[in-house]
């Protein structure tokens, strides 16, 4: 039994690591409680659809606790009964395309699924609809710009990142090179303070800092590859790749309530989700018209740097 950390933290351990640890330590099952209190389990992908999975659940802090005060004397005991079915399913990236003028293109990205515990609302309604708003404001001016714009929302980001993966790995080496940057949205409200994280990319907090100066916002930059979102896909495939996040090492905001029942729209503050939608706005706005190169693509060798040690 172990607990869900909050999931934007400079220390955070990502239940996954949690669960893998657990089975190779032999256990036989997986229990994962949730950080909030309000009798809410935790949700959440941990498992990699192998052989040697095991069964696991969320569950609510109330149950942790009540479990672990049963005492050494008197052995907790939990009866669940879960029911589960696989079966082939399709999922859809959605994909929309401005050209600009020459052959680079700016991915602005978010994934538009989610569970089913609440509405998704922080996670990730928050990035698809900041993605539809610019691409609906942006799209007339594309077309004289150094850049095209290419939106896309993935699917099944929630399961392990599959929608993005396929995606980019489906993609020639030409048409990897040809993506300037990726600027992926993700959880942009829940907290007025959003940070960019910048996969290990050195040049690209660069933009990132210049960008945030220009416009007068305060931008924290995480600089390490953080396995959570849409961009690490592209990221791991030398794109330079950022994502936008409300919340990071603020353990106490609204976002730490994603993946649990309360994940609502009345959670999201229209002045966070319009401040976290100007920060990304500002950040596309630049890379369409960027001179030069915003940030270097990685080689082979340098991308195994950044993935060293990830978790």
């Amino acid at each position: 039994m172990v607990r869900q950390d909050y999931p934007f933290g400079s220390d955070t351990v990502h239940r996954s690591v949690k669960y893998a640890w657990a089975r190779e330590a032999g256990a036989v099952g997986f229990l994962l409680s949730s950080a909030v209190p309000g009798d809410m389990p935790a949700t959440g992908y941990s498992a990699t659809n192998a052989p040697d999975d095991i069964p696991a659940a969320g569950i609510s802090i109330e149950t942790a606790r009540a479990l672990g005060e049963a005492g050494d004397d008197r052995p907790a005991r939990l009866r669940l009964e879960v029911r589960g079915a696989r079966k082939p399913a399709t999922g859809v990236d959605l994909i929309a395309e401005v050209p600009g003028q020459g052959p680079e293109w700016v991915v602005l990205s978010a994934h538009y699924d989610g569970h089913d515990l609440a509405e998704s609302a922080l996670d990730n309604a928050t990035g698809a609809a900041a993605v539809l708003q610019i691409l609906r404001t942006y799209a007339p001016h594309v077309g004289g710009m150094r850049r095209g714009l290419r939106a896309m929302l993935f699917t099944a980001e929630e399961w392990g990142l599959t929608g993005s993966r396929l995606y980019v790995d489906g993609l020639t080496e030409a048409e990897r090179r040809a993506i300037a940057v990726d600027v992926n949205l993700d959880t942009i409200a829940g907290s007025p303070r959003v940070a960019c994280l910048v996969s290990g990319y050195a040049a690209l907090g660069d933009f990132a800092c210049a960008v945030a100066r220009e416009a007068g916002l305060e931008v924290p930059i995480v600089e390490p590859l953080k396995r959570n979102s849409d961009h690490y896909n592209f990221a791991r495939r030398g794109i330079p790749a950022m994502r936008l996040v409300a919340g990071f090492d603020e353990p106490e905001c609204d976002v730490r309530y994603i993946l649990t029942a309360a994940d609502r729209r009345d959670m999201v503050a229209d002045a966070e989700l319009k401040g976290g939608t100007l920060v990304a706005a500002e950040m596309v706005w630049h890379a369409l018209n960027w001179p030069g190169t915003i940030a270097p693509h990685k080689s082979g060798a340098e991308i195994e740097e950044i993935l060293r040690g990830l978790e």
